[in-house]
């Protein structure tokens, strides 16, 4: 379970980072997921996404092998995993991401925004 727990943290305080980067600098940011990773997104000024790489804590990464991203939510609706969805850090809107790993889960989640995530650990399958 450590892994998992660990993995969860990690992205609760990445999604923690973009979204302050978003309230304070202004920039327009994404988030995307798919089974075995996930990715930030910046738009240029030209209105394109550009995956966020290099040295950056934003990049891009795949979860442990024994791990995966199984759904994510937007304001309680179900989002398919690839898609893009926009980190605001003036008007959010709930996002709640769930991970998978032997016997348990984490779910990685805002609730009213305070620029927090919260990460729940579920023993089980459940």
């Amino acid at each position: 379970m450590h892994t998992l727990e660990s993995e969860a943290r990690q992205l609760a305080g990445l999604l923690e980072l973009a979204q302050a980067r978003a309230r304070i600098a202004g920039s327009r940011l994404a988030f995307s997921a798919d089974s075995q990773g996930y990715a930030f997104w910046l738009r240029d000024d030209s209105g394109v996404w550009r995956a966020i790489e290099n040295d950056d804590p934003l990049k891009g990464r795949i979860v442990d092998e024994r791990l995966s991203i199984v759904s994510m939510t937007v304001g309680g609706i179900a989002v398919a995993l690839g898609q893009r969805v926009a980190i605001s850090g003036h008007d959010p809107v709930p996002l709640s991401i769930a991970l998978h790993g032997p016997g348990n889960r984490a779910i990685v989640q805002s609730g009213v925004f305070d620029g927090r995530m919260d990460v729940r650990i579920v023993r089980g399958d459940k």
